[in-house]
């Protein structure tokens, strides 16, 4: 048998090694394309990221505008703003012309009323605006839907306050204990 000539194997040979060596390895591909989709998923999450940082800035803005209007609305009716802390819950009606102020460590209420002095029915009004706060408080629930106030306050008599006696309460408890303040002051919205 003839052998084939030199070059000719030369030739296969190098044909040969060059596409072995031209051929891409199937793990290689395999690490390619899993690092693409790590890639793909870091895009995925920092994009999620900052457009959950972004709600979150827009959250706390609308926030520190909702704080600010109200503090200014209050602050138009009275001398000055009193919030809620970690003991006391601060209610102001709508209108902001009349608060409550619950001191659950002292157990006290306090409520309070806007009127003008020069109204003649002031003191009408200022008691129509307490008795409206204070059905106000008791029937304000928490996240819960549990009433806030609810078995926290008693009648004279040692009963629980509910709705059945509240308007009774409000009327021979609360109402006649109202003090005018002595002091009057003029607020920002001129009243």
């Amino acid at each position: 048998m003839k052998r084939p000539p030199l070059i000719f194997v030369l030739i296969i040979l190098v044909l040969f090694s060059a596409s072995i060596l031209g051929a891409e390895d199937p793990f290689e591909k395999l690490n390619k394309d899993y690092e693409a989709q790590v890639k793909a998923m870091q895009r995925q999450y920092e994009d999620q990221r900052l457009d959950m940082e972004k709600q979150w800035a827009e959250l706390e803005k609308e926030q520190d505008e909702t704080w600010a209007r109200l503090k200014a609305e209050a602050e138009r009716k009275w001398q000055s703003f009193v919030h809620s802390t970690k003991k006391d819950w601060v209610d102001y009606n709508p209108d902001k012309d009349s608060r409550s102020k619950v001191d659950f460590a002292s157990g006290k209420i306090v409520f309070e009323a806007v009127v003008s002095k020069d109204d003649p029915e002031a003191l009408t009004k200022a008691k129509r605006k307490i008795e409206q706060q204070v059905e106000k408080i008791l029937r304000q629930t928490d996240v819960a839907n549990k009433r806030i106030l609810e078995n926290q306050l008693v009648t004279g008599q040692g009963d629980k306050v509910n709705f059945g006696n509240m308007k009774n309460y409000i009327k021979k408890e609360v109402l006649p204990r109202l003090i005018p303040a002595p002091q009057t002051f003029k607020a920002k919205d001129g009243v």
